[in-house]
């Protein structure tokens, strides 16, 4: 096995360095879209990373939403809308 130069040390720990930072980055976002950790916790980075998480995951419902929306229509209490925006009671 050869020996390392300084230089390829030195960059094998920048590399090492930025994964450590991102793995940390990425448990960061994680908390703050649970809920346990401010958004003002994170940076730049991570907070457009966080973002974009947050918008898609706030785009689809959820298990709990889509059980309580199931239960609404089957009970008959609410009525959707079709394309044109007349009631539809499948909606």
């Amino acid at each position: 096995m050869s020996e390392m130069t300084r230089a390829e040390l030195e960059r094998e720990l920048r590399l090492l360095r930025r994964f450590i930072r991102r793995r940390l980055g990425h448990a960061k976002i994680s908390r703050v879209l649970a809920g346990d950790l401010e958004t003002t916790a994170l940076t730049s980075e991570e907070r457009a990373i966080w973002s974009k998480r947050f918008l898609a995951q706030m785009s689809e419902p959820g298990p709990e939403e889509e059980a309580y929306y199931d239960e609404l229509r089957e009970s008959g209490k609410v009525v959707g809308l079709d394309p044109p925006g007349e009631p539809d009671m499948e909606a």
